[in-house]
């Protein structure tokens, strides 16, 4: 996971990987071309090293399942790191509905 979310977010830096990417898809207009800067992209790097590295330093997990929007919007890496697990934890074990 963390070698294809890598690879990828490389790809999104690199104007001519893009650009190479976008020549296969002529049909596709010029807004759908998706570049992100590199401070997008180490910060994005940084909500999955623990993947790879384990637990970080001083690591508490989180108590409770409420959201902290405030630290969301601040881009907390804790609590984005959070809402991305329970997204995909959703995803895979969705709840069953009328149980």
């Amino acid at each position: 996971l963390v070698a294809s979310v890598d690879r990828a977010l490389s790809d999104m830096t690199d104007e001519g990987a893009v650009s190479t990417a976008m020549a296969k898809y002529p049909q596709a207009p010029h807004s759908n071309l998706v570049f992100i800067p590199l401070g997008l992209y180490l910060k994005v790097c940084r909500i999955f090293e623990c993947i790879g590295k384990g637990k970080e330093r001083g690591f508490l997990a989180k108590q409770g399942g409420n959201i902290d929007y405030d630290r969301l919007a601040l881009g907390s890496l804790e609590e984005v790191r959070h809402i991305f697990a329970r997204v995909v934890f959703d995803t895979i074990y969705p709840l069953e509905s009328g149980s």
